[in-house]
């Protein structure tokens, strides 16, 4: 099984890496969502939303960069064009993407 990724704040500022502003909804909220169940979306979607209810993580792009960190590299690739986005529907479109609508 591969390694998680951790995510949080690593972009900058006081708790990061050097460069960038981070994100706010992201600050020192450091957790790892389970790796993408590619034969269950559904269910693992389903466990995203509690994980993004219980901490209060509500902004697209926020709960976008978190999917993003939790994809195998082929499904990665699949939806590459969509992780870059910052618009409004953003996690939307990439929730779609990976539940095949």
């Amino acid at each position: 099984m591969a390694d998680k990724q951790v995510v949080g704040n690593d972009a900058g500022g006081p708790n990061g890496g050097a460069g960038g502003a981070a994100d706010p909804q992201l600050d020192g909220k450091f957790f790892r969502l389970p790796e993408f169940w590619d034969d269950g979306p559904a269910a693992w979607f389903g466990v995203v939303k509690g994980e993004f209810e219980l901490r209060g993580i509500t902004a697209p792009r926020s709960q976008l960069i978190l999917v993003a960190a939790a994809l195998p590299k082929p499904v990665a690739k699949r939806v590459a064009h969509l992780l870059s986005s910052h618009a409004p529907d953003c996690y939307e479109k990439l929730r779609a993407a990976l539940m095949g609508n």
